[in-house]
Order: structure tokens, then sequence, then C-alpha cells
């Protein structure tokens, strides 16, 4: 019976992977209440006007409020209430920011669909759900839906239920 030489085994150096970060949305959510709990600026004039020009230009008003710079979302929203002339122009910056968001969400799509990749399409699609739900949720008197149940007139809602299973298990 022959033997079998065996190889000598090289010592390959381990380089240890590092992980891409992942950032889930609890966490995202942690990290907003620690910013939330932290020493935050007061609301002035300037950082009411930097956070309606940023909206202008595109950003999203929590995004923007992640900055330690900048006051919490929650205070600029109290100060709506406040200031009536501040809560108008944040409406109307919302307002374009929806718009232009809405537009770019339709634009990717239209895109995307000229391509004929599914995958794009898909993302496309997810995207374009995506900035509606925010809208819907960061103002939803103008980009929310609304579905309403009512009868004839405006009326109470008339429901008439119909059993079709025989009655006490006789056919």
């Amino acid at each position: 019976m022959a033997v079998r030489k065996r190889k000598k085994a090289e010592c390959v150096p381990v380089v240890p992977l590092i992980p891409a970060e992942i950032v889930s949305p609890a966490d995202r959510q942690r990290a907003r209440l620690a910013n939330a709990l932290s020493k935050r600026p007061p609301i002035t004039a300037d950082n009411k006007a930097r956070l309606l020009q940023l909206m202008k230009a595109g950003e999203i008003p929590t995004d923007v409020c992640d900055d330690r710079a900048m006051p919490a979302f929650s205070a600029f929203m109290a100060e709506c209430k406040i200031d009536h002339d501040f809560a108008a122009e944040y409406e109307d910056a919302l307002s374009a920011l929806a718009d232009m968001s809405l537009m770019d969400a339709a634009r990717f799509s239209r895109d995307s669909a000229s391509t004929g990749n599914i995958d794009t399409m898909r993302v496309s699609d997810m995207y374009s759900k995506t900035m509606t739900s925010i809208f819907e949720k960061l103002s939803p008197r103008t980009h929310g839906v609304l579905v309403k149940h009512a009868g004839a007139d405006a009326g109470p809602l008339q429901v008439a239920v119909i059993n079709y299973a025989a009655p006490n298990g006789k056919e």
C-alpha cells in the first residue's frame, strides 16, 4: 500500500472583512431621539429662514433637523402653531418640496420604464410610493388621500348582511 505525501500547508494572512454600515429605521429613529434629547439651539429667524431655504432646495425637513446645529423638528412644528406667518411660509415651502419631489419620482419612473429593466422599474416604483407616503404624512391635508364612506346623499352608510350558509346545518 502506497503512502501519499501531504503537501505543506501555506499560511495565508486573514484580512478581517469590514461589513458595510447598514442603518435600520429603528437605529435612525434612535439617533433622532438622541439628537432631540441633546442640547439644541433655540428657534431664531435665521434657523427658520435656513429651514425654508433648504426645503425649497429639495431637502426633507426631518433630514434638515437631524443636524445638531438646527432646532428639533418638533420645535419647528410647535413654532408653526405660534407664528402663523412662519406656518404659511412652511406650508408653501412644503408644497414646493412635494411638487418637486413627486415630479422627480415621476420622471425617474418614466425614465426607468423606457429602459425596460425590471429591477430599475421596481426601484422607481418603490421610490415613487415612498415619496408619496412621506408627503401624505408631512402634509395630509394637501397630499393625503381622503376616503369617505357614506350612503346616498351623504347619509348614513347602510350595510346589508347576506348569509349564504344553510340555516342550522340544513341543506
